[in-house]
């Protein structure tokens, strides 16, 4: 593991020089690499499948840094209020189309916005986002610009174009589906501790390097944000706590985590876990 470096190339296109970082009065620095954080992020991205039976198919990257934000905290502050936006916007539909919206709503795909994001302070990139969430095919530009738009907005000067990267990929099979899903996730958690770890049922510590894959990586400067990490309501641990009525009976997620069967980590047990549920659901209604 390599030590952070200690100062950052400038780049003259930037507002103001972004290596001179706000920092408030008692703003509190903490270790930018994360812990327990990876572990409600793969519980979140495990519940997704097996709740609604999909995988992440965009992963955004937002740099606090190229957009000039210097300091820290405000930019965190402001990820789960863009989030906020973008699950109206996501909500809006054909039938009660919003006034300022009536062009998406000629198009419009309404659903959850279902998202988790992890915040990295990068040698290179400095300060930024990387969030997982679903979006429609037929959506992903006027998604994008809509973002690009509302962070403009807060930052209240011309945005580099690179501040903000959209990656999405189209509908494939649900076997690349869940590998995308499992490389997308591997990458945005790895600033994990390397020597953090998780016990199994006989007290023995699994390195999270190797229970979850993790390929070799910088460490990262310290921050002063609040977490570092969000996930949406609909796959935070009360969601996943709730029993699922499966036609017969209440069904309880159990990640492989939970199970202590890391080796199937990333085995793809949750969608088989989802068909066989909708599965019964749809015989009992036949039934009724």
């Amino acid at each position: 593991m390599f030590a952070e470096a200690a100062s950052y190339s400038l780049n003259s296109q930037f507002p103001f020089d972004p290596d001179l970082i706000y920092e408030p009065q008692g703003a509190r620095w903490r270790e930018s690499a994360l812990t327990t954080e990876t572990l409600q992020l793969y519980e979140a991205s495990s519940f997704l499948t097996w709740r609604y039976g999909q995988y992440f198919n965009t992963h955004i990257t937002l740099s606090g840094r190229v957009m000039g934000l210097t300091d820290q905290r405000w930019f965190s502050e402001l990820l789960p209020v863009w989030n906020k936006e973008m699950a109206r916007w996501l909500a809006v539909s054909n039938e009660k189309p919003r006034k300022r919206w009536r062009k998406r709503a000629r198009t419009a795909i309404p659903q959850q916005h279902l998202w988790m994001y992890v915040i990295e302070h990068g040698r290179i990139q400095g300060i930024h986002a990387h969030q997982l969430c679903i979006v429609p095919t037929e959506q992903v530009k006027a998604f994008e610009e809509h973002t690009r738009k509302w962070w403009g907005r807060q930052i209240h000067w011309d945005m580099d174009p690179s501040a903000i990267e959209v990656k999405h990929y189209k509908k494939i099979t649900p076997e690349d589906q869940r590998l995308r899903q499992v490389e997308w996730f591997r990458y945005i958690v790895k600033s994990t501790r390397r020597d953090g770890g998780i016990a199994d049922d006989w007290g023995v510590s699994h390195p999270l390097e190797k229970v979850f894959k993790l390929d070799p990586h910088w460490a990262t400067a310290p921050v002063y944000v609040p977490r570092l990490y969000g996930i949406c309501r609909a796959l935070q641990r009360t969601a996943r706590e709730t029993p699922v009525w499966d036609g017969h009976r209440h069904e309880r997620f159990e990640s492989m985590l939970e199970q202590k069967r890391f080796s199937e980590v990333y085995s793809g047990w949750e969608l088989d876990a989802w068909r066989q549920r909708e599965k019964r659901l749809l015989l009992t209604n036949l039934k009724i």
